[in-house]
């Protein structure tokens, strides 16, 4: 597969929030009661708006929330995440933590965005050489053994077929017709939804999942020790879903270190899996989700359809690669 996506988010891709970083800033310190900051500044931007704040030599993140969200719709939706990340912090696990108990308000343009502190994860971005994503497989077994435990009145969505296919289908449709991809978006449509209808889950694991263990949202140091962050999208499912969120980049950035990432997995979880066939198609679901959450932010419209074009070769890439290896 020959893939610019990432590069082309990268380059195409700006929400931006940049030019009112000064006014954040001064609403944020006021509002935290931070005095000693050396550095405010918008270090990521994307689905939510990341900031990194530095006091001396003190490091912490300030995530500012997308004020519509597709899968946050509710109190107890945030307060999932708070209570997660709590449990994981009281269970010595390296994740990111809230640094303040609830979340804050900042007014801007006229409206109140949700921002919460956090903890900054110690390390650089993975490599994801072969060492690494053996780590990195080994952490994420690690994550979903300790939160079998996880319990929590507050509510988060499921990362099932009408979360991921169903909702996502009515999104595309309409770019699907305006550049005459409509029966590719049917035929990839139609694969998942046999997929699922299909699919045997009889033995799996379901339970809490990341749902967002693209490479970069986690750190590693020099020891090897891993810390993981950007739980934003964490919710309930089966357990493969964060296998193949990793597999989709695998593919994306034609790395070969999905088996290396498998056997740490494995090692650390010792759970029955999925075969790499329907792995792949949980893959392409994630890709066809992740392309329909895009159409519904207003600021990706005008480079929404290139980007969908891309997105939907993609994804025919992915649909062909599963087709081949069934032969």
């Amino acid at each position: 597969i020959k893939s610019q996506l990432f590069a082309y988010m990268e380059e195409s891709v700006h929400p931006n929030l940049e030019e009112q970083e000064q006014e954040i800033k001064s609403l944020v310190l006021k509002e935290l009661k931070l005095e000693k900051v050396t550095k405010f500044s918008l270090i990521a931007q994307r689905v939510n708006a990341h900031f990194l704040i530095e006091e001396d030599s003190k490091k912490s993140i300030l995530r500012i929330y997308r004020e519509v969200s597709n899968w946050l719709d509710s109190e107890s939706s945030y307060q999932f995440e708070i209570d997660l990340m709590n449990f994981l912090k009281e269970n010595d696990f390296n994740s990111s933590f809230p640094l303040s108990s609830d979340y804050i308000e900042i007014p801007l343009n006229n409206k109140k965005l949700r921002g919460i502190l956090l903890s900054y994860a110690e390390g650089e971005l993975s490599s994801l050489s072969a060492k690494e994503s053996y780590l990195f497989g080994e952490t994420v077994g690690k994550f979903h053994k300790i939160t079998n435990s996880f319990k929590t009145i507050n509510n988060r969505f499921e990362y099932d077929k009408c979360f991921l296919i169903e909702e996502s289908y009515s999104r595309m449709a309409p770019w699907a017709r305006k550049t005459s991809r409509m029966s590719e978006l049917d035929r990839v449509h139609s694969h998942l939804n046999t997929f699922y209808d299909q699919l045997d889950t009889d033995g799996l694991d379901f339970g809490v999942v990341h749902g967002d263990f693209n490479g970069n949202n986690h750190h590693i140091k020099e020891n090897g020790d891993i810390t993981i962050y950007d739980f934003d999208m964490s919710g309930y499912g089966l357990r493969e879903y964060d296998l193949a969120v990793f597999l989709r980049v695998c593919l994306i950035k034609e790395i070969d270190v999905f088996e290396d990432f498998l056997k740490g997995y494995s090692e650390s979880y010792k759970k029955p899996l999925l075969s790499l066939e329907s792995l792949m198609s949980l893959s392409l679901a994630r890709q066809y989700w992740q392309t329909g959450l895009l159409s519904t932010f207003p600021e990706y419209d005008q480079y929404y359809e290139a980007h969908f074009q891309k997105e939907m070769d993609f994804s025919i890439s992915i649909l062909e690669l599963i087709k081949k290896s069934r032969s």
